[in-house]
C-alpha cells in the first residue's frame, strides 16, 4: 500500500508521462488493461483446476456431498471462464 506521499509522487510521474509522450502512454495503458483481463481468466480456470481434484479426492475418502459441492464450484468455473472467452471474442 503507498502512503499518501508516495501516491501524490506517482501521480507526478504519471502525469509528466502523459504530458511528455501520450501515444506511448496510451499503449501501456492498454497493455495494462489486457494484463489484467488476462489475470481475471486464470482465476477462473485455477478456480477449476484446484477444485475438481478436491472433489475427486472427497468422493474417495467418502464424502459424496462435498464432491459434489466441490464438483458444483468447478463446473461453475468452467462456464464463467468460457463466457469470459466468449464475451472477449465478441468486443474485441
Amino acid at each position: 500500500m503507498l502512503s499518501d506521499r508516495e501516491r501524490e509522487a506517482l501521480y507526478e510521474i504519471e502525469r509528466r508521462f502523459w504530458d511528455e509522450d501520450p501515444i506511448l502512454a496510451l499503449s501501456l495503458d492498454a497493455a495494462e488493461r489486457r494484463l489484467a483481463r488476462d489475470r481475471r481468466r486464470y482465476v477462473y480456470a485455477t478456480t477449476a483446476a484446484v477444485a475438481a481434484p478436491l472433489g475427486l479426492f472427497m468422493l474417495a475418502v467418502g464424502l459424496p456431498s462435498a464432491a459434489l459441492v466441490f464438483a458444483a464450484v468447478a463446473g461453475w468455473a468452467w462456464v464463467a471462464r468460457r463466457r469470459r472467452i466468449d464475451q472477449g471474442r465478441r468486443h474485441p
